[in-house]
Parts: structure tokens; C-alpha cells; sequence
């Protein structure tokens, strides 16, 4: 299963996928991303987070899963097609095929 957290506006579109989302701050994204983390394999982020989440996600990148994302949004088209290439680069192994 697939999370993203981020502002609401950046990611409410991504449910059309099929991907979870987590509307949230930077203020709540900690909080957030702790309560989730047992629940997906994968959990993307955007960029207005990144700074909050600092810490949890070095202590997070020791382990297997889950794989945490940083999903870039400053200037740039998210498509489906990108959201699988960044996944296939962290992970090693394209886990969206079909």
C-alpha cells in the first residue's frame, strides 16, 4: 500500500490512483507519519515537509520498509508515470507494475 502526506491541495488528486492521502502541514506532519508508519509500504512526502520530517525519516531510512519518498512538487508535473520512476529509484524494483 501507498500513503502520501502533504499540503491538502498538492495531494488530493492522487486518490484518483489509488494512493492514500494524509492532508497535512508541516506543523502535523511528524505526528502524522509516526501514526502511519506500521500501515504502508511505501509513504511518499512533499517538499513543504521535508524540514519536520528530518529526523523520523534518518531513523526510518535504517530499515526495510517502510520506503519514505520525498515527492518533489516546487515546479514540476506529478504524473503517475513519475510517482512509479521515483519508487522504482528508491526501492530498486518497479513494485507498481502491472
Amino acid at each position: 500500500m501507498i500513503a502520501i502526506l502533504g499540503p491538502k491541495e498538492k495531494i488530493t488528486n492522487f486518490k484518483l490512483i489509488g494512493i492514500d492521502t494524509y492532508p497535512c502541514e508541516s506543523e502535523q506532519a511528524f505526528v502524522v507519519l509516526e501514526e502511519i508508519l506500521n500501515k504502508y509500504e511505501i509513504i511518499l512526502y512533499t517538499q513543504e515537509l521535508h524540514e519536520n520530517l528530518k529526523p523520523i525519516i534518518e531513523r526510518i531510512q535504517k530499515r526495510a520498509l517502510p520506503c519514505v519518498v520525498l515527492l518533489p512538487t516546487q515546479g514540476e508535473n506529478i504524473t503517475a508515470a513519475r510517482i512509479k520512476e521515483l519508487i522504482k529509484k528508491a526501492t530498486g524494483t518497479d513494485l507498481l507494475a502491472e
